[in-house]
């Protein structure tokens, strides 16, 4: 049942169903949304994508059959055109009144559905810093993109933030004088939280990842880019005494600096140490089999493998960054370094993995933090009143 007495016909939009936090927040918005009684639907630009099949039955998938192929000015301004009218026409025959669309290509498709009164359009924004995206954009994309953005505020019913130093950091971008940020709403990221993991479910797990009972397993998860700075991790692994055997790492997940980090973890003589496995069907059990979670970025939102592992009771290691500060205290639920201090992470793992029961204490204070602020129901029902609004 709703918490509300109308049932919408209410549709996230994503680019694709790659495998990444804010793909994974609209999969799991659509599920929650259906299973609340909503008519609730998934749209994409093209349906290739590892989370496809994490779709729940009673979401409505629609593709626009639209895969992105490489090209000059001209197709790029072809292919939003052709997106925008086929979106259109979707969203009209299926007479959807909310869209909620998740990063930089899906939020300008958003606005212009609002533009012309297709529907209430919800842009989200995922990250601190929205208009680093493309390792190409340059100065004159970038004030296209903050102009686009100023559009959303006026022309969408609201902009939706996934915490509030998303929303200062998205007004800052843009400028905004004081009150400016009005049409941005906060609706913090959640996770589901499962039960404990059991001993015995616990050494099933790294028994599947080859992991001995005497080894320590560091666990990073995320697209492999710059963003994800998991160079960074190779770096600080490989700082540790030399010889030290009581450690393994997996960095699940894939992009474009595979090929890099493989090479950095060949010249660190890492390999066997470091798995770089690619996509992890199944992140809950690599996170169950874990010890220790880290997070390299160099900028966040409000990342939800964040919160996933620190659910499964994991001690975080990271880089004090905007959106991990936003979560975590140095010294409770995590081990937090200065930004880009390549050496004090290395510290900070090392000191971990000499202290098991400082990995409990900080572990079991993470979980509780998530059960206690970054519930998944909670994260619905806020999005249930942003919509009525």
């Amino acid at each position: 049942m709703t918490s509300g007495p109308k049932v919408l016909r209410v549709a996230q939009l994503v680019e694709r169903l790659d495998a990444g936090g804010a793909e994974a927040l609209a999969v799991d918005i659509a599920g929650a949304l259906a299973g609340r009684g909503h008519e609730s639907h998934l749209v994409v630009a093209s349906d290739a994508g590892p989370f496809r099949a994490r779709v729940a039955k009673d979401v409505v998938f629609h593709s626009l059959d639209r895969p992105r192929r490489d090209g000059g000015q001209a197709y790029r301004i072809l292919y939003f055109a052709e997106t925008c009218r086929r979106l259109e026409s979707w969203l009209r025959s299926q007479r959807i009144e909310v869209l909620q669309t998740h990063l930089p290509k899906a939020n300008f498709l958003g606005l212009v559905m609002a533009w012309r009164g297709v529907c209430r359009v919800y842009p989200t924004v995922h990250n601190n810093r929205e208009f680093d995206y493309g390792d190409n954009a340059g100065a004159a994309k970038r004030r296209l993109r903050r102009a686009g953005y100023r559009q959303m505020l006026r022309r969408c019913s609201a902009v939706i933030a996934v915490s509030e130093q998303v929303k200062s950091s998205l007004a800052a971008e843009l400028g905004l004088p004081p009150g400016g940020g009005d049409a941005i709403r906060v609706v913090r990221n959640g996770v589901r939280v499962a039960a404990p993991v059991t001993a015995a479910g616990r050494a099933a797990a790294r028994a599947r990842w080859g992991i001995a009972d005497c080894e320590t397993l560091i666990v990073g998860v995320g697209r492999l880019t710059h963003q994800k700075n998991f160079a960074a991790l190779v770096e600080a692994l490989g700082r540790l005494e030399p010889g030290r055997a009581d450690w393994r790492c997996v960095v699940a997940g894939d992009g474009e600096l595979k090929a890099d980090l493989a090479r950095r973890i060949g010249e660190a003589g890492l390999q066997g140490r470091i798995r770089l496995p690619g996509l992890v069907g199944d992140v809950p059990e690599l996170l169950a089999a874990a010890d220790v979670f880290c997070l390299p970025s160099s900028y966040e939102g409000l990342p939800l493998v964040l919160l996933e592992a620190m659910g499964h009771g994991l001690p975080v290691v990271a880089f004090a960054i905007d959106g991990v500060t936003d979560v975590v205290t140095d010294g409770h639920q995590a081990r937090l370094v200065a930004p880009g201090d390549v050496a004090a992470l290395s510290a900070a793992l090392g000191t971990l993995l000499d202290d098991p029961p400082g990995r409990g204490a900080i572990g079991g204070a993470a979980r509780e933090l998530v059960l206690s602020r970054y519930d998944f129901e909670s994260v619905v029902s806020n999005l249930e009143t942003v919509y009525r609004s």
